[in-house]
């Protein structure tokens, strides 16, 4: 009998490895232009870096976050669609995708019809989850349900209401928080026009042509070790990003990076 008690099987890599690749093949992480959920990044380096499709220099993140988020979004789609069949009515829309304006796409999750309420799923660890408790949502997740209730009331809908329902990784179903708002459209215009400077900025900079303009973009460090473009020590900021000092590079996302929605 082969036991592997204090020892690495070699079966072990070869589960990492299959679930990474799975991972990097999925279509969330092929996705390319910014949705709403990413054009409020705090960190407009790591934006523009989007924006531009710089290849990836950070080849360390853990994808098992990000699993677990499709893995829920995957599994509440069809009980959300189920609560509305025993209930006899569609009460709650599920996935339904908009347009924040042309060019800008994506997928709210769900959307109550007796509320008016745009609700977005999010799966963070416990020391984040305090956090929202405490101070509530950042100006990105703020930002992406705003944007999401914009995109909506463009279809006809009516919103009054936006809201994030935090349920933590790793916890129990009563932990869940909800946190809500009244929909302000401002609030979506505001995210529209800080993206759409950083656009301004990156044109009249010519990045792409001038890469010792990098510098004027700047970096906002959040959780690098989670950026696709973080490379400690690096001096070509056209290539990636090395941080700043003190930046929080320990392994606790609030969201995988390259997630689209």
């Amino acid at each position: 009998m082969f036991t592997t008690t204090g020892l690495t099987d070699p079966l072990e890599a070869e589960l990492q490895g299959l679930i990474r690749t799975a991972s990097d093949m999925s279509e969330r992480s092929r996705q390319r232009p910014p949705g709403p959920s990413e054009i409020g990044d705090p960190c407009l380096r790591r934006l523009a870096h989007k924006i531009l499709d710089t290849p990836p220099v950070n080849l360390t993140i853990d994808p098992l976050p990000s699993t677990d988020g499709t893995a829920f979004h995957e599994w509440v789609r069809p009980a959300v669609l189920a609560h509305n069949t025993r209930a006899g009515r569609i009460r709650f829309i599920a996935e339904q995708r908009v347009e924040v304006r042309p060019g800008l796409t994506g997928t709210l999750d769900v959307y109550d019809s007796d509320t008016y309420t745009v609700i977005d799923w999010k799966r963070p660890g416990a020391k984040p989850l305090r956090e929202y408790r405490d101070n509530g949502p950042g100006p990105q997740y703020r930002g992406q349900v705003h944007l999401y209730g914009l995109g909506l009331t463009r279809l006809g809908f009516r919103v009054d209401r936006v809201a994030i329902a935090f349920l933590p990784r790793g916890g129990l179903l009563s932990g869940l928080y909800l946190w809500a708002e009244d929909y302000d459209p401002a609030r979506a215009a505001a995210a529209l026009q800080r993206y759409d400077n950083l656009l301004c900025a990156i044109n009249d900079l010519q990045l792409e042509r001038n890469p010792q303009h990098w510098p004027l973009i700047p970096a906002t460090p959040t959780h690098c070790a989670w950026c696709a473009w973080w490379q400690p020590n690096t001096t070509d900021l056209a290539l990636g990003c090395p941080g700043e000092s003190g930046a929080d590079t320990r392994p606790e996302p609030n969201t995988n990076p390259t997630q689209q929605r």
